[in-house]
């Protein structure tokens, strides 16, 4: 699948969490303010919350979708295949990283997470 047939350039799984947060801001205060991206995780109210506090950071920029996913086959693979690259922030990663991972490889979707093992 084709960057271009692809809705978002970049999805945060997991954006009302505590790096998820800070993954999404870093986004709205650093990159191009035309990107399409979205946040994602089990909860729209959580979620659009998360977006309104990041309008405050920066109103200029594209404000994000909210994409709603569980942690299951079939709504990591339908996420996964809405976006170029995945960003997991749901941790501990090495309790739900793997359907996640999973999903990514089976779609050619790029992933990326913040394990940082010891």
């Amino acid at each position: 699948m084709s960057s271009e047939s692809r809705q978002y350039e970049i999805v945060v799984l997991g954006a009302t969490g505590y790096t998820g947060k800070y993954a999404a801001e870093h986004i709205t205060t650093h990159l191009p303010t035309d990107l399409k991206w979205a946040l994602a995780g089990r909860s729209s109210q959580k979620l659009s919350r998360a977006r309104d506090e990041l309008k405050s950071l920066n109103p200029d920029r594209r404000q994000p979708d909210i994409e709603v996913a569980e942690l299951n086959k079939d709504d990591l693979n339908a996420l996964s295949k809405k976006t170029c690259l995945l960003i997991n922030t749901v941790g501990p990663y090495h309790l739900y990283s793997t359907p996640v991972v999973e999903a990514c490889a089976n779609n050619g979707t790029h992933y990326l997470d913040v394990y940082v093992g010891s």
